[in-house]
């Protein structure tokens, strides 16, 4: 399991993605343009590890996050992502880059497409 999660309001813009590999739970979070933080939990199975990520998905959803593809990707988000990233990266390009292609790979084909 591999969900991508957004919150847009007039003052927050931030992620959530949760997946599940094996037995590990891996939660990053933060604002858009941003790497986030991460969490790890291991569970004794694979099935309670689906079980987690279903009940965060549910409570995340009730909250106003919605799945990626929910929100249109507009010129001026791609511009933002490239303003933020070059602050981060204090003028490292490679390292922007790196962080671009990080939040762009979430994103669905069609979006980068347009």
């Amino acid at each position: 399991m591999n969900k991508y999660l957004l919150f847009q309001d007039e003052t927050a813009n931030k992620f959530y993605r949760i997946i599940v590999e094996e037995t590990s739970l891996i939660i990053i979070f933060g604002k858009v343009g941003t790497i986030g933080r991460s969490t790890l939990t291991e569970f004794e199975s694979v099935e309670e590890a689906l079980k987690e990520a279903q009940k965060l998905l549910s409570a995340k959803t009730k909250n106003g996050y919605k799945e990626n593809g929910e929100f249109e990707f507009l010129e001026e988000d791609f511009w933002n992502i490239i303003e933020k990233t070059n602050k981060q990266c204090d003028g490292d390009k490679d390292e922007q880059a790196d962080l671009i292609t990080e939040i762009l790979s979430t994103r669905p084909t069609a979006d980068l497409l347009k």
